[in-house]
């Protein structure tokens, strides 16, 4: 890479942190009292990342406990590691071929197994509870013996967009010694200074932290026909931030990181986090709870006004006696008043915004059913519909921006190593420059959550066929209006049904055309045997 590569790579950096630095407070303020360990965010790599929590004075910790529930029920309905999640659909062209679809049924097998042995699980977890506290993640995917996953942290990284409004382009600093540099990229790549402290085991700089600037971009000098890393379709390179020495330059073929937003919030790369809406409950019911805490232990332990004579005199310990000559100077409880009542309901009512914030009340909607009360089967699809519709929107930005571009650049990566059996003939493309390419296949899930909202679709057509049920006994020609083939098939997907539980289409087709002749034959034989008969 030209250093005036490099130079322009670094000043996009600069760029991008200036556009950063608004947030370090927001999210700063955020972790105070959603997560605090988190606390060090723009205090700078170098600096200390061991959380204080006593610095924080939290006397509540509601949002802490709902930001957990919040990950976790992400986890649980969107990605979770006990069942599968997601599957390998034929493109739009393709649907309809059976070799395709076998072939992409093979590959999500091997794709879920690898992302078990992978540290995926472990690490979406850290994302979804960026995603709730700080409304952005960053998950990083690469090839390391398998699958690896990173989450960048918070305020480590830069991010800026496309004309699309797409995350293209991220930077990241990370700290490094030039022992753990000589370790990551080589010691052969690195600066000639940096070099020789790396080999000095007896230098202490060996042991001093140097940040270095990780810059992945489109590539926009690409020469077209060439698939050596310099020439892929994204830039990365590592750069030594003080030296400007490039230690490492390759590239990928797609993104490596996908930035994941909650919400969007206006043009800007970064996203509105649940935590937002959470924060001024957060902030009062901290200093309710505190005041509460104040008024049980002057109830517990009261004030007492007493007459000076009596310093030192007055005995507060259980069973303790104060002897007073005159009983009208005995010492007495004073200004012990306040409404505790109140101040506890006023708690709950702050405590139950900021559940609703974090979408507990979704996660936790079946264990909030009243005891014995016996909920029907409309009943609790009407409440899981009114919560899906407050959730809908960010699920579709989760799938979007972090879960898809992860599950397909795994993909490719797996492909590439030769991971997957040879494919179908119909599944690779002509790219032109004697380039051949596999077609993108279509991501499907099959989530709680993305069942559930598939669901919606099943309840609209069993509605329908409840509502007209009599009026098809009268006129059956009206069923006719209905692809009852699709809807079945799609109806039993919605379900969660394994798609090879289902016949396939062609197998479906000859199995009717081989009953339909099997009874027009035994109808001919019935019509034979009748006409002997009347003979």
């Amino acid at each position: 890479m030209t250093p005036e590569n490099v130079q322009n790579a670094l000043r996009r950096h600069e760029i991008a942190k200036a556009k950063r630095m608004p947030w370090l407070s927001i999210w700063r303020e955020t972790s105070r009292f959603v997560n605090p360990i988190k606390d060090h965010i723009g205090m700078g790599l170098l600096g200390s990342k061991t959380p204080n929590i006593a610095r924080h004075q939290l006397f509540d910790n509601t949002a802490q406990e709902s930001l957990l529930v919040y990950a976790a029920g992400c986890m649980d309905w969107l990605t979770p590691a006990s069942r599968p999640w997601f599957r390998l659909d034929a493109p739009a062209h393709l649907s309809d071929n059976d070799n395709v679809k076998k072939w992409l049924a093979k590959c999500t097998e091997e794709m879920r197994a690898e992302i078990g042995r992978s540290n995926f699980y472990s690490q979406i977890h850290e994302a979804y509870i960026d995603d709730g506290a700080f409304g952005t993640e960053a998950l990083n995917t690469d090839e390391d013996d398998g699958l690896r996953f990173e989450l960048f942290e918070i305020g480590e990284y830069s991010a800026l967009m496309d004309h699309r409004g797409k995350v293209d382009t991220v930077f990241r600093e990370l700290s490094l010694t030039p022992r753990q540099a000589a370790q990551k990229f080589g010691i052969e790549n690195l600066s000639p200074d940096m070099r020789d402290v790396a080999r000095d085991s007896q230098n202490r700089q060996g042991d001093e932290e140097v940040t270095f600037v990780h810059c992945c971009y489109p590539r926009e000098d690409r020469e077209q026909g060439k698939i050596d890393a310099v020439n892929m379709p994204f830039v990365s390179i590592y750069i030594e931030e003080k030296t400007k020495h490039v230690v490492q330059e390759s590239g990928s073929w797609e993104m490596p990181t996908a930035v994941g937003r909650h919400l969007t919030w206006g043009k800007s790369p970064y996203g509105f986090a649940p935590a937002w809406n959470a924060l001024a409950e957060a902030r009062q019911v901290n200093n309710l709870q505190m005041n509460l805490d104040v008024l049980a232990e002057v109830a517990a332990f009261p004030r007492v006004v007493a007459p000076s004579v009596l310093e030192s005199e007055i005995v507060l310990t259980k069973g303790g006696v104060t002897y007073v000559e005159d009983m009208a100077q005995s010492p007495r409880v004073w200004a012990t008043e306040g409404r505790y009542d109140i101040g506890k309901d006023r708690v709950q009512e702050r405590q139950n915004a900021i559940k609703r914030a974090f979408h507990v009340d979704l996660f936790n909607m079946f264990a909030q059913f009243p005891p014995g009360k016996e909920m029907t089967a409309m009943e609790v699809r009407a409440r899981l519909d009114d919560k899906l519709t407050l959730f809908s929107p960010t699920f579709a930005r989760k799938t979007g921006e972090l879960i898809d571009p992860t599950i397909s650049r795994s993909f490719n990566i797996m492909l590439r190593g030769g991971a997957f059996p040879s494919p179908p003939r119909e599944m690779i493309e002509f790219m032109g420059d004697g380039v051949l390419s596999i077609a993108d296949p279509k991501i499907k899930h099959s989530s709680r959550i993305a069942l559930a909202m598939d669901q919606i679709h099943n309840q609209g057509f069993a509605n329908t066929l409840q509502t007209f049920a009599q009026l098809f006994e009268y006129k059956p020609e009206l069923l006719d209006n209905f692809n009852t083939d699709d809807a079945i098939r799609d109806s039993a997907m919605n379900f969660g049904t394994a798609s090879d539980w289902l016949r396939d289409v062609d197998e479906r087709d000859e199995m009717r055309e081989a009953r339909a002749q099997q009874q027009a034959e035994m109808a001919a034989q019935e019509q034979a045997m009748a006409m002997g008969g009347q003979a």
